[in-house]
């Protein structure tokens, strides 16, 4: 008798296999005026409006007719839908600073985005979180704004609804409807599929070519995998922090997947669960926790399910277990060869001194002595000289004319070489005399070659007061001469 009624239930999951595998996946991204999560302000009446720049999508305005502005701030690409029949006013108004309101979306919202859909658990990988072959589609129906970036490589749907329609639209009405504004970047790429099956992937031919847009979209989401071994999941772009059993490819797909909601149904609330068919054709049953990863829920959960497949004698490939969980160390990860390092080699280097018989008080006040050395050349004040020529100053530009005049006044003294005058006059710059230094540059025009005395001849104390008396007159000249010309 028992293996009758179990010989009924493997016909009956059978016979509603096609049905249990389809699954309906509603977009769920919401361009409407009236949706406070679209902006930080809830516009009001004579209300300042500013959009991205970037905003590169449809925005529906509100139904209501009481919709009156003083300012929208317009982005380059993307558009506002007014609603039929609807109104839009201006006001003359300035509005305040408390009454401007910012629209938060920015960007495109792309039909290959698994964060645009719902309908599936958290479990499954992100490819099937998307519509696929068997999949029934649910978009925004005519009485709302929304804008699709379709995906590039072709794919199938098994229909596409409206949610203010009852029945899916027919596959020419739906070809038709891939060409309004609603709908960007691929032209028809999305398609009703042409046959059933019960073993399909989902989408036909390779499923790698489609993996790569999607990833290309959620692969930079991804966050810090908060578990021991994270688990890589055909289909899913990110490390998965989950359990997961393999059933080989003989048993029925619909038999496995209610007796994983018949084990897993209790735990609802704080585990999700995917039952789902392979590339390879194998079964797989994935599980993830809803919250903060633990991996005590996982855990539990592949426990029951193990038991129950081993009782209805349902073999098992292999079960895997992500391990404990974890905490994200990304960023002293990143810093810590940065600080460690020198302290490491800071350590080496005591340690080596130490070994050649070098005390720690004479390493530390060597180390000492060179900071301190360059912490006060560090603290050098720079400086530097300069020469301006002005009024006041000391130092200042000769004038050839009044340098020719002291020229033929000292034409008596011996000179060593002669100077050569400009007879441009004044057009032409002069010579750059500091007085500092005067003394000594004025020995080639002005000093006069004295006569050094001879020790060897007799020398009477009248001729030396004599030589040394004309040597002071020779200098108080000089002196006056400096006197005069400052």
């Amino acid at each position: 008798m028992k293996c009758i009624i179990k010989c009924l239930q493997i016909v009956f999951f059978l016979s509603l296999n096609k049905l249990i595998f389809a699954v309906e996946k509603q977009w769920i991204v919401d361009f409407e005026w009236n949706n406070e999560k679209n902006w930080d302000h809830i516009p009001e009446i004579d209300g300042h409006i500013i959009f991205p720049l970037e905003t590169r999508h449809a925005v529906g305005l509100a139904k209501s007719v009481d919709l009156k502005l003083s300012t929208i701030d317009l982005p380059r690409e993307g558009s506002l839908v007014l609603f039929r029949n609807g109104k839009l006013e201006f006001s003359e108004l300035k509005n305040s600073e408390t009454k401007i309101s910012r629209w938060l979306k920015e960007g495109k919202f792309f039909w290959a985005d698994p964060d645009n859909w719902n309908g599936v658990s958290d479990a499954a990988p992100h490819m099937e979180r998307i519509p696929c072959s068997q999949d029934d589609v649910v978009l925004p129906g005519t009485d709302q704004t929304f804008n699709i970036h379709l995906p590039v490589k072709d794919i199938q749907v098994e229909s596409i609804r409206l949610s203010n329609h009852k029945y899916p639209s027919t596959w020419w009405d739906w070809e038709e409807m891939q060409k309004r504004k609603e709908f960007l970047g691929g032209f028809l790429s999305v398609k009703y599929s042409q046959y059933d099956c019960q073993k399909c992937f989902c989408q036909d031919g390779s499923q790698y070519d489609y993996f790569k847009e999607i990833c290309a979209i959620q692969g930079p989401k991804c966050g810090f995998a908060a578990c021991e071994y994270p688990l890589k999941i055909e289909g899913h772009c990110c490390l998965y922090c989950g359990g997961r059993i393999i059933i080989p490819k003989g048993a029925s797909l619909a038999m496995i997947r209610s007796l994983a909601d018949e084990v897993l149904e209790q735990r609802a609330t704080s585990l999700a669960w995917y039952v789902r068919r392979t590339w390879t054709d194998n079964i797989e049953i994935l599980l993830k926790e809803k919250s903060e990863y633990t991996g005590v829920d996982t855990l539990i959960a592949l426990e029951d399910l193990q038991t129950k497949l081993h009782n209805e004698n349902i073999e098992i490939l292999y079960t895997e277990n992500p391990g404990a969980p974890l905490k994200d160390s990304r960023l002293a990860t990143m810093l810590g060869p940065f600080f460690g390092a020198p302290i490491i080699i800071l350590i080496l280097l005591i340690t080596g001194f130490w070994y050649f018989d070098y005390s720690i008080g004479y390493v530390l006040s060597e180390i000492s002595g060179a900071w301190s050395s360059v912490k006060e050349k560090s603290n050098k004040p720079f400086s530097f000289a300069r020469f301006e020529n002005i009024l006041e100053g000391n130092v200042r530009i000769e004038d050839p004319q009044t340098r020719r005049d002291e020229h033929e006044m000292n034409e008596e003294l011996i000179t060593e070489e002669e100077e050569v005058l400009d007879e441009e006059g004044t057009s032409v710059g002069g010579n750059f005399e500091n007085p500092l230094y005067r003394s000594k540059r004025d020995k080639k025009f002005k000093i006069e070659e004295r006569e050094l005395i001879n020790v060897d001849l007799p020398l009477s104390l009248t001729s030396l007061k004599n030589r040394v008396k004309d040597n002071t007159e020779d200098d108080d000249d000089d002196d006056i001469e400096m006197n005069i010309e400052q």
